[in-house]
């Protein structure tokens, strides 16, 4: 009976503090890669977002890739244009070889953002240069490219070129490349220069505080909310343990 008891408070462990292991991972519609230069300091802010299939089971599991060292600062699920709905999400990370995987379990959204500060801004007087090699370590049917020109910049070469251009409430110019399908582990480079003559970081220039919000929210101790499905089945399994268990012991007597 000790032997019993003790298997099946493994089980419960294990089940109960490890919820995001029994969700799988689901391949995103299109991995949006969005680098936003000197916005809030002097480096890059890097942010992915994944747009995981409408019909895709939740929890799902999604997976980021970014460039070894980067500091995360918020990770979760976008709701809609109104920020203050989205979900923040404690993300595992773990350091690889070459990268760092950030993972997340989408519960109640399709749509998974994590961003971070990078240092691959390379500054040399007036002159900038931002170069990505990026290697699909995850797949997705379709990656994007997007770029956001700092204030008070000029002569911005992209590579991929632009296939368009948008422009924000703030006034900032975002610019895509085309969706580009990218099979795993090969890798595509993102190249972009311009010049610029002020090292204040774009959103001291930005004509609302709206912007810096946009940006998503800062990290912190949120934790994901709980899978109450998750803990139902958990409790299943060992109740249906439990039972065959009796039953065996009510045989042999």
């Amino acid at each position: 009976m000790r032997k019993a008891i003790f298997l099946f408070s493994i089980v419960g462990i294990m089940l109960l503090s490890q919820p995001a292991a029994l969700a799988a991972d689901a391949v995103p519609n299109n991995l949006l890669i969005s680098l936003w230069p000197e916005y809030n300091n002097s480096q890059v802010f890097f942010m992915q977002q994944v747009e995981i299939p409408g019909d895709t089971p939740l929890p799902a599991t999604v997976r980021f890739a970014f460039p070894s060292g980067v500091q995360v600062q918020w990770t979760g699920e976008i709701l809609g244009p109104d920020i203050s709905k989205d979900i923040q999400s404690t993300p595992t990370v773990i350091q690889k070889d070459g990268y760092d995987e950030v993972a997340i379990t989408l519960t109640k959204s399709r749509i998974g953002q994590a961003e971070a500060v990078w240092n691959g801004l390379k500054i040399d007087g007036q002159n900038r240069l931002l170069t990505l090699a990026w290697m699909q370590r995850y797949e997705s049917r379709t990656t994007t490219f997007e770029f956001l020109q700092p204030s008070k910049s000029s002569d911005v070469v992209m590579t991929p070129k632009p296939t368009g251009n948008r422009q924000s409430p703030e006034g900032f110019t975002f610019y895509e490349t085309a969706p580009k399908r990218i099979p795993v582990g090969q890798t595509a480079t993102f190249n972009v220069t311009y010049k610029r003559s002020v090292t204040t970081p774009s959103v001291n220039d930005a004509t609302t505080s709206g912007e810096q919000a946009a940006a998503g929210q800062t990290a912190g101790t949120a934790q994901n909310p709980i899978n109450y499905w998750i803990l139902a089945a958990g409790f299943l399994v060992i109740g249906v343990i439990g039972a065959w268990y009796l039953y065996k012991e009510s045989k042999k007597q």
